[in-house]
């Protein structure tokens, strides 16, 4: 067997590159980033399109042809087990008058007719349904209307708490006993 002679000869030398080629650092943090921030505008465009809560007036107006009657704001100071009844409290707070602009537009809403019930109601807990059902209630009482103030809310009711008066017996006692004497309930 014979052996072949083969002649190899280096034209350039190998070098060390200065900088790694991989992994490039820089560009692949500043494409995260990038993809991170249009998956995150994403997000959110798509929770705003998604999202039908009634933010302003004109959301509720849009959503539904009943006429809007007042807009009540968020009432500073106004702690839980606190004084809730401001309108008499504070009576010329503007929560105060957004109560009795509700009041007055109620009546004209009412077209002369007397309201025999008026419900008051939410979708979510801590929206003000108690404290405002409260305050329209002394409102309405202060105007020389005959008022009964009824708290429904079986699970949790408050409006004892925001009378500060006792709550021996409740709505479904009376419900469920029809020929106990309802004065002096809570």
């Amino acid at each position: 067997m014979a052996a072949t002679r083969v002649l190899v000869t280096v034209s350039d030398p190998a070098t060390a590159p200065s900088t790694p080629y991989a992994p490039r650092v820089a560009f692949y943090t500043l494409l995260g980033a990038f993809v991170g921030l249009l998956i995150a505008l994403g997000a959110v465009a798509l929770l705003e399109y998604m999202d039908n809560s009634v933010k302003a007036d004109s959301d509720y107006l849009d959503l539904t042809s009943a006429p809007l009657l007042t807009t009540i704001g968020a009432i500073p100071n106004l702690r839980p087990g606190g004084n809730q009844v401001y309108v008499v409290s504070e009576p010329r707070s503007p929560s105060a008058e957004a109560i009795r602009m509700l009041r007055a537009n109620l009546e004209f809403a009412s077209a002369g007719k007397q309201i025999d019930t008026l419900a008051i109601t939410s979708s979510s807990p801590g929206e003000g349904k108690s404290t405002v059902s409260a305050n329209l209630a002394v409102v309405m009482a202060q105007a020389g209307l005959r008022t009964i103030l009824v708290d429904a809310d079986l699970r949790k009711p408050t409006q004892h708490k925001i009378f500060s008066i006792p709550n021996d017996r409740g709505l479904t006692r009376l419900l469920t006993h029809p020929d106990e004497r309802w004065q002096g309930s809570a």
